[in-house]
């Protein structure tokens, strides 16, 4: 069997909730090939393709990545991975700063150290993403001069206990 295939279908290598079984990593790998993490001109030229395949009064928001290393990582895919956001988030900053239907939601300014994070640089505990989705629902608001309604926190908090109480008890 290929590389890590053992870790991600036993479940040992984070898969993000995905299941795999040898047959799908096996036509998956048939059909693509990995080629490397895209460059800053290429991710540069992406934004430039959205940005202009969509009408001028439509916002494009673009969310950083985080610039804060997540220590406890073990997987060789994500090293350095810090350090690789913070190039692509200079090129969306640099790309949406003289746009005004182009903006950044930085994730960066919700995190406040390692305890931010859910077991991955790219997954945070859920008052991040409230805390995002408040922020989310302004920019939706000023640009459309609507009002798209607020969840409570509090609601938010007894959801969250609810799902992961269902998890631990073997429910979904």
């Amino acid at each position: 069997m290929k590389g890590n295939w053992n870790g991600y279908i036993e479940g040992k290598l984070w898969t993000g909730g995905c299941k795999f079984t040898k047959e799908f990593l096996e036509e998956f790998s048939d059909k693509y090939e990995f080629i490397g993490r895209i460059t800053v001109e290429d991710f540069s030229n992406n934004i430039e393709f959205i940005r202009s395949n969509l009408s001028d009064d439509t916002l494009l928001v673009i969310m950083l990545g985080s610039e804060t290393q997540f220590e406890e990582n073990d997987f060789a895919a994500y090293k350095d991975r810090d350090k690789m956001h913070k190039e692509y988030n200079d090129a969306a900053r640099e790309f949406a700063k003289d746009k005004e239907n182009t903006t950044v939601l930085d994730v960066n300014n919700y995190i406040t150290g390692q305890e931010s994070f859910y077991k991955n640089i790219n997954h945070f505990i859920p008052k991040i993403y409230y805390e995002m989705a408040q922020d989310m629902i302004k920019l939706i608001n000023d640009w459309t001069g609507q009002k798209v309604a607020k969840t409570s926190f509090i609601l938010k908090t007894i959801a969250d206990t609810k799902q992961r109480i269902r998890k631990l008890l073997g429910k979904r």
